[in-house]
């Protein structure tokens, strides 16, 4: 019996260890997910951020130089800051299309294209867009802020009333860009703007006629307006040589024909003797000589800072509106060459394109010593052709020289030939003269007689005679031993006839 109580109590006791282990591992499971399901509840509530929509509204069309520069400015903005936007770019192409109504059926357009799209931010850039947006945007956009860019028209009680906006204005800066022209050359007497009537055009015209009163007492002052192109390319043939030519827009002429920038400005610079200048970085390469130009990339950038502050959480309307912006002087070195401009003569950190590669600017000292070096290069060539003609006539004479040595060397072997058989001929006579007369010599002498007197006579000149020949033997003798030493010739075969 107690070994049965035992046993019963003993597996009570496993059973119930068991059930207890299982009902401690359930409790901490249990708790377990009770700890991590407000975190996963809370990972899975939170659903990555969309990118923010932002409009940019252009008031030219795509290919604008100008309004590429403002894409630019406005892209590399968020590109460097890792913000994740996504663009939305409509152009209004208002260059190109002026007709009645436009505007009117580019607001349906939009109003019926982004019904359905809320905007985090709406950019405008330049004069149309922005007037077209100061009218629409309660309709079109009422809940998107706006910010504009490349306005060159902005009066300062234009936001009055119009929620919700700020921007930067395109402060180009006509008076520097003037100041440095008539200083650059001074001789001029006669200032020409080249301006059109577009809607830039105006804002242009109307800012200018509140800073050139200041110049009226140093040049007299023309516009050239509402021409068509041959038109104003025969006015600027005919300027005379003291004039120098501000460069505005011209991209609508007085047919109503477009042009983009870079095509009005190689026109009238190719028809041009004068000096232009100009205050926007799309003609500068293209024909200007250069000015404080205002870069287009620079607006869009500011535009995207404004707006980058807008989506942090800034109220657009507590923005002030930016209408300080960088400008930046800047030449062309091929229309500085033309009209001979030194870089020294230059605005200070005035910046020049189109130098040659390694090149610095062209100064008065870089100039002069450039000419310097021409010069001595060309001493040494003159230098070095002249030791090439003097080495090619030496060359000459030295060829001359080598024939005349071999013809006089031919004429000494050949003396030496004649002086030697000479000499044999001689030794010959004077033995066969010698020999007989000294035989007759000798009979006379023997005989006597009244004619012996004068054959010793004649015998005496004959001998006399015979020792000129030797005297002359011996000195051919010498001359021929000189030869021999100083030309000895080549072993011949022996002369026919000779004892040799």
């Amino acid at each position: 019996m107690e070994q049965g109580i035992d046993c019963r109590e003993k597996g009570g006791c496993r059973r119930g260890g068991w059930t207890h282990i299982r009902v401690m591992v359930l409790i901490c499971i249990y708790l377990t997910s009770l700890v991590a399901y407000p975190v996963l509840a809370d990972e899975q509530a939170v659903p990555q951020a969309a990118p923010q929509k932002i409009l940019v509204l252009h008031s030219y069309h795509e290919g604008n130089v100008w309004t590429q520069s403002i894409n630019e400015g406005i892209e590399s903005y968020f590109g460097d800051r890792g913000m994740e936007v996504d663009l939305f770019i409509e152009y209004m192409d208002t260059a190109r299309i002026s007709e009645p109504g436009y505007s009117r059926k580019m607001y349906e357009l939009y109003r019926v294209k982004y019904s359905d799209i809320r905007f985090d931010a709406v950019i405008v850039a330049d004069d149309a867009a922005y007037q077209f947006m100061q009218v629409r945007h309660k309709d079109l956009f009422p809940m998107s802020p706006c910010v504009f860019c490349g306005v060159s028209d902005y009066q300062q009680g234009d936001l009055d009333g119009w929620q919700r906006c700020t921007g930067v204005v395109e402060a180009y800066d006509v008076r520097s860009t003037l100041d440095a022209a008539l200083k650059l050359h001074p001789d001029t007497s006669h200032l020409v703007v080249i301006n059109d009537r577009s809607i830039s055009g105006i804002s242009n015209k109307n800012r200018l006629l509140e800073i050139l009163p200041a110049y009226e007492d140093r040049v007299r002052i023309t516009f050239l307006e509402d021409l068509t192109m041959d038109e104003l390319q025969e006015a600027v043939r005919s300027l005379p040589d003291d004039t120098v030519i501000l460069m505005m827009t011209y991209n609508i002429d007085g047919a109503g024909d477009y042009y983009e920038y870079e095509e009005s400005i190689a026109l009238v610079s190719s028809a041009s003797r004068v000096p232009i200048y100009g205050v926007w970085d799309f003609y500068l390469g293209e024909g200007i000589v250069g000015g404080k130009l205002t870069y287009g990339a620079d607006q869009g950038r500011i535009a995207a800072e404004i707006t980058g502050r807008i989506l942090d959480g800034e109220e657009a309307s507590s923005i002030p509106v930016v209408t300080e912006v960088p400008t930046h002087w800047m030449f062309d070195n091929h229309q500085l060459l033309r009209f001979g401009i030194t870089a020294s003569a230059l605005p200070d950190d005035s910046r020049i394109i189109n130098q040659l590669p390694g090149i610095i600017p062209v100064t008065v000292q870089v100039f002069w010593g450039v000419i310097a070096a021409f010069t001595i290069l060309a001493g040494a060539v003159v230098i070095l052709v002249a030791n090439i003609i003097r080495r090619r006539r030496a060359e000459d004479a030295l060829r001359r020289s080598e024939e005349e040595f071999r013809h006089l060397s031919v004429l000494q072997h050949e003396a030496l030939e004649q002086i030697e058989a000479n000499m044999e001929q001689m030794a010959i006579l004077n033995d066969h003269i010698r020999n007989p007369l000294q035989a007759i010599v000798g009979l006379v002498d023997l005989d006597g007689g009244p004619m012996a007197e004068k054959i010793f006579l004649q015998a005496g000149e004959i001998d006399a005679i015979i020792n000129r020949l030797d005297q002359g033997w011996l000195e051919s003798s010498k001359i021929r031993d000189f030869l021999q030493r100083h030309h000895p010739r080549e072993k011949q075969e022996p002369r026919k006839g000779s004892d040799a």
